[in-house]
């Protein structure tokens, strides 16, 4: 187990003081991606680190990594005008951007064209690409690609499959390929996740 303890002087000078308000947050679920469980693996593994003047940056920094991954639930913009501001898009833009976004996590367009996928949002595919890159700053593809990858390491982690069975289930023809495009994401290899398994 690993406990990451902020207090509110630290939450205070990092500029995120509001969350000081918030109910406890150690009380509130969090599913850490397998990154965050591979970085907290290092922190905890003795010898993972490295010996020297540079080992304890090197923990602060695998620390802040875990900080941030689950303080982005939180920091989020408070409301949907704050965000579209934020965007530069119009509400209904963003609005579209954003159930766009769910659709996509769900897995359901994966096999999709962009043709396809305009259709489904009934906008024209370059309003719909240029909208979702201003609201989430990567083209619709990448996201998609970044789901398939999720969904194939939360089924190594859980299911224990192969990589070869998780290139398949992401998508890829080649697991050489699905391990370039996984460590690129993750920072490790699919293999590495599921010896850590």
């Amino acid at each position: 187990m690993l406990v990451l303890t902020l207090t509110p002087q630290w939450l205070d000078k990092a500029g995120l003081g509001h969350l000081n308000a918030l109910p406890h947050l150690s009380m509130t679920a969090w599913a850490p991606s397998p990154r965050a469980v591979y970085v907290a693996e290092q922190l905890l593994a003795e010898g993972q680190l490295q010996d020297g003047p540079l080992s304890g940056l090197q923990q602060e920094c695998l620390t802040l990594e875990l900080v941030i991954e689950a303080l982005a639930q939180w920091v989020a913009p408070a409301n949907s005008a704050a965000a579209c501001e934020a965007a530069g898009l119009r509400p209904t833009a963003y609005q579209r951007a954003c159930h766009l976004r769910d659709w996509l996590d769900s897995g359901a367009a994966d096999s999709l064209t962009m043709g396809a996928i305009a259709r489904h949002m009934g906008c024209n595919a370059s309003t719909l690409q240029t909208q979702f890159r201003q609201a989430f700053g990567k083209p619709i593809f990448e996201h998609l690609r970044e789901g398939r990858l999720r969904r194939a390491a939360d089924a190594i982690t859980a299911q224990g499959i192969t990589v070869a069975q998780a290139a398949d289930l992401a998508g890829y023809r080649s697991p050489a390929n699905f391990s370039t495009a996984f460590r690129r994401l993750y920072g490790f290899s699919p293999k590495n996740l599921r010896a850590k398994r």
